[in-house]
């Protein structure tokens, strides 16, 4: 895993006009699930032929484009809209790092993103925003146990 750079994300003005945006919805209440942020968040179509442990997938940590991440793995309705401000403010006032100890947690099934453990909130906001690049840690899954 790469230490963290201490860079912080600056937001182009579409990008932190999408911020503001989204932050108001959140703040005025008409936030009420993932939907209401990202259009396409869902769960897998595929499953998973489970013959060995999701820790022996091969692991990466890097950049991905977060229009690559389409949703939880699993049908997991968890929005907390503090964790949503709280990211989004990060973001506005220049404090959300690149790359940093803890990025959010995925799993890659053939082309496709899902959010395992941590970091839903922040996928779903760069993802919603526009940000052309987001620091991950993600497992991906041999397209030989993908049930499609």
């Amino acid at each position: 895993m790469h230490p963290p750079s201490g860079e912080t994300i600056t937001l182009t003005d579409e990008q932190r006009a999408r911020a503001r945006t989204l932050y108001n919805r959140v703040r005025e209440g008409e936030v009420q699930s993932p939907n209401d942020i990202v259009d396409s968040w869902r769960i897998p179509t595929s499953s998973i032929e489970w013959t060995q442990q999701d820790s022996e997938f091969p692991h990466h940590t890097g950049f991905i484009p977060p229009d690559a991440i389409v949703g939880p793995v699993s049908d997991n309705k968890r929005m907390e809209k503090g964790r949503l401000k709280g990211v989004l403010t990060y973001l506005l006032r220049g404090e959300f790092e690149v790359q940093n100890s803890y990025p959010p947690m995925l799993q890659k099934r053939g082309s496709q993103f899902y959010v395992t453990d941590d970091g839903n909130h922040r996928s779903m906001v760069a993802k919603a925003i526009g940000l052309e690049r987001l620091y991950v840690s993600y497992s991906e899954v041999p397209l030989d146990l993908l049930d499609m």
